[in-house]
């Protein structure tokens, strides 16, 4: 059952599965959590404003399993999910998972016994990209460094991720358990006490560099971070994207949450406006031109990439996803509106 431990074990984790960034995937999602996870576990759903096929058939399982199902009237970041299923959480442990990763069976345990074995406050799973055949993310390295450059200091973030893109049949024999600095939250077991230390996850990193901050905060704090290859999860990653993932694909992937986002994590890590942030600005918005505006250009130009349309289109592209953001914005103070009305 989703919502009760069996065979009288304590029920210590919370699942929590969060939209990230389309719906296209969000029933084989949760049908692998619903069918692979045999470890006594509670169930939170946080659903943004799916489309109402979707929304119908949550309703469906939420009842029929017996799992919550937290909904809003707009489309979320997904540190804005987690947090609002956060709150929903009574258990050590949360394991938050985005509607768009296909859990594999037993995946849950060997996050819990790692984290009750090494104390750590964040456990990542092995995470395979679209198959097994491919390594997405095998936790990685993080850190902040200060140095000189023409005489000047300079403080930035340094990145690894764990084999990314190797074939797995390369990289399984070099996978360890063991502690790292980093892991990406596609699926992630925190403990909830390292989370709420903090108010939760900064709501404020809406759509880049979340995860990074979120593990530099539990290393500030002296948190663990670990990796356990044992538990393995697949991101079934874009494209291609559906009709009705668009919408939500644009608002996410917004020239306005990125730039918040990336002003949000240079401005509290204290890091240097260098190149790194200059081109990260300069290119607002790739994920939509790669994913949503080169296909539908390669369309009305029967199959060939024009980079000459492209670059014609792009500001019209620019003004219809402030648009769409404009309209998120709206449903969004319409949503806090009522809960303010609810509270009084």
């Amino acid at each position: 059952m989703a919502d009760n431990g069996t065979g009288g074990d304590a029920v210590r984790t919370t699942v929590v599965v969060v939209p990230r960034e389309r719906w296209s995937k969000a029933r084989e999602s949760l049908q692998s959590v619903l069918d692979n996870t045999s470890a006594p576990h509670r169930l939170v759903y946080v659903d943004g404003d799916s489309p109402r096929g979707l929304r119908r058939w949550l309703d469906e399982q939420a009842a029929e399993h017996g799992f919550k199902l937290v909904r809003r009237e707009c489309y979320l970041s997904p540190n804005e999910a987690r947090n609002i299923g956060l709150a929903e959480v009574e258990t050590e442990y949360v394991a938050f998972v985005d509607n768009d990763v296909h859990v594999c069976p037993g995946w849950l345990e060997p996050l819990i016994a790692a984290a009750d074995a090494s104390g750590a406050a964040l456990v990542g799973p092995l995470v395979c990209d679209r198959d097994l055949e491919t390594v997405h993310c095998a936790g990685g390295t993080l850190e902040i460094v200060e140095e000189e450059e023409d005489g000047e200091p300079v403080r930035r973030v340094r990145e690894r991720m764990g084999f990314p893109m190797r074939p797995m049949a390369e990289a399984k024999p070099q996978l360890e358990a063991g502690e790292c600095s980093l892991t990406e939250f596609h699926a992630v077991l925190a403990r909830r006490e390292a989370l709420q230390r903090n108010g939760g996850v900064d709501e404020r990193m809406l759509n880049s560099r979340e995860h990074l901050d979120v593990c530099l905060e539990v290393m500030r704090d002296g948190g663990k971070i670990w990796f356990e290859p044992a538990s393995v999860v697949i991101y079934l990653t874009p494209p291609p994207l559906k009709l009705g993932d668009i919408h939500f694909y644009a608002v996410r992937w917004s020239d306005e949450w990125e730039r918040r986002s990336l002003e949000r994590f240079r401005e509290k890590w204290d890091l240097t406006a260098d190149s790194f942030f200059k081109r990260r600005f300069e290119q607002l918005g790739w994920r939509r031109r790669e994913h949503v505006f080169s296909p539908i250009v390669r369309r009305l130009t029967l199959g060939r990439r024009s980079h000459r349309v492209e670059q014609l289109l792009t500001p019209l592209e620019r003004r219809l996803n402030r648009t769409l953001s404009a309209r998120n914005d709206r449903a969004r103070a319409r949503e806090e509106a009522r809960a303010g009305a609810r509270a009084d």
